[in-house]
């Protein structure tokens, strides 16, 4: 409990302290700010109706000659002022043009600026239609050496700016005299804009609010309802609710030292605390803070959550082969890689692999184990050795049913040709002469033929 003469004391410091400080600083914040036109253009008397809006600003005078109409030529600025306050003190204003050129009898010529009271549009303007004005605001010599030519319109803009009068803008024009002139300077259509250059000083309007400051508040907050969701591998979201406003924090860490604090939102009863980048599959020790606007800080007992594993939330991504046969399943429309090391079936035909240099992994149980990793064994491929051995056995096969087949067709060849043969065959004798050998061919051939036709 803060003694009450201890309160009182500290107030009147407070109040002190602001007034002295609001003293100082009230007519401190000085500003320099130069203004761009945001329209021009110029009128002449001989073209009524003409606009003139192009990249220079006209003042002109050229005296009637024998009987012709004079030639009267004017120019119109204005800047846009809303941006300075409308508590501002104007301390000085400069309106600023650059001169092109200069055409005139004398060396110098008077240039008066004066203050606009009619509305006019830089596009419509005209000499027929052109604004009311005041009176001369400012005059100046202008010479024919001089580039940036300034005229001093404190004034003016200071009525612009607390509002005796609205800002129409301001008309550049010349005297008439015996001695023609033309002069021209840029406008915002050429290389160099009009420039109205304002020092301004904007006073701090500094209320000071002393917060209310309940001295005799000791009670700290309560906190309740602590809830962890959305945890992931690397993330959870905490949450939590107090009885008073108050100030949120999470400590936390892989143990109860509590390294890390998080800050949550302040000033509020519902409390929501996001915590990023954790390590998966970790359990992590955290406790909630809360600070009311008094200073009081309550905090909860330690606790704990698990975050998720990496691999229960995304499987691991597929291993890839040096080489692969990419096959058209005729069944099905997508298609399918064949492993390394097997024959794909299809019912257009059989498709080889490439071998790998390990056939382990393509073991039917083996693919069963690491299902995370290889293309589980579903019945569409088979072993190389499985294929080679059906093909031993169908090749045996074939071959056997083929001599049996030959051995068939000869034993009828010859069984035929046997049963008509003579039941004596002449041996072979080494004194057999040659009529006898005509002889016994010419028996075999009637025989022969008695076989044809029989």
């Amino acid at each position: 409990m803060i003694p009450a003469h201890t309160k009182i004391i500290f107030s009147i410091l407070l109040t002190g302290f602001s007034l002295a400080f609001t003293s100082q600083i009230q007519n401190v914040h000085a500003t320099t700010k130069t203004f761009k036109s945001v329209q021009d253009a110029s009128v002449r008397s001989k073209e009524t109706s003409n606009n003139v809006n192009g990249i220079a600003l006209e003042v002109a005078y050229d005296d009637a000659i024998f009987g012709l109409s004079k030639d009267i030529r004017r120019s119109y600025v204005k800047f846009d002022l809303s941006s300075i306050p409308d508590n501002a003190t104007v301390n000085s204003a400069k309106l600023r043009l650059y001169q092109k050129s200069h055409m005139l009898t004398d060396n110098s010529i008077t240039v008066d600026i004066v203050r606009l009271i009619g509305d006019w549009n830089e596009t419509g303007v005209t000499w027929s239609n052109k604004p009311g004005n005041y009176a001369p605001t400012v005059s100046k010599s202008v010479s024919e050496g001089a580039t940036w030519v300034e005229w001093t319109i404190t004034n003016t803009v200071k009525g612009w700016v607390d509002g005796t009068y609205p800002n129409k803008g301001l008309e550049i024009s010349g005297k008439e005299q015996a001695s023609d002139y033309l002069l021209t300077f840029s406008s915002r259509e050429g290389d160099k804009d009009p420039e109205l250059v304002v020092n301004y000083d904007v006073p701090f309007n500094f209320d000071v609010i002393i917060p209310p400051i309940d001295f005799d508040d000791t009670t700290k907050p309560v906190i309740s309802d602590v809830k962890v969701e959305n945890i992931t591998d690397t993330s959870a979201k905490i949450t939590w609710t107090t009885d008073e406003d108050s100030d949120g924090y999470v400590d936390y860490d892989t143990d109860s030292s509590y390294d890390k604090t998080a800050n949550g939102e302040l000033d509020t009863k519902d409390h929501e605390l996001n915590l990023y980048d954790l390590e998966p599959d970790t359990q992590y020790h955290y406790r909630v803070r809360a600070k009311d606007s008094s200073g009081n800080e309550a905090q909860t007992s330690d606790k704990t959550f698990t975050t998720e594993k990496q691999d229960e939330l995304a499987g691991a991504p597929p291993v890839e082969t040096d080489e692969t046969a990419t096959v058209e399943n005729t069944g099905e429309s997508d298609t399918t890689q064949a492993p390394s090391g097997t024959t794909q079936t299809t019912s257009q035909g059989t498709g080889s692999a490439s071998d790998s240099d390990s056939e382990e992994s393509m073991d039917p149980a083996g693919a069963d184990e690491s299902s995370d990793t290889q293309a589980p064994y579903d019945g569409k491929y088979v072993k190389v050795e499985d294929l080679l051995g059906a093909a031993k056995v169908a090749g045996l096969g074939l071959g056997g049913a083929g001599l049996l087949l030959l051995g068939v067709l000869l034993g009828k060849k010859f069984g035929s040709k046997s049963s008509h043969v003579r039941p004596t065959e002449t041996s072979i004798n080494p004194h057999h002469t040659p009529n006898n050998h005509h002889k016994e061919e010419r028996e075999n051939e009637r025989y022969e033929n008695q076989d044809e036709n029989g």
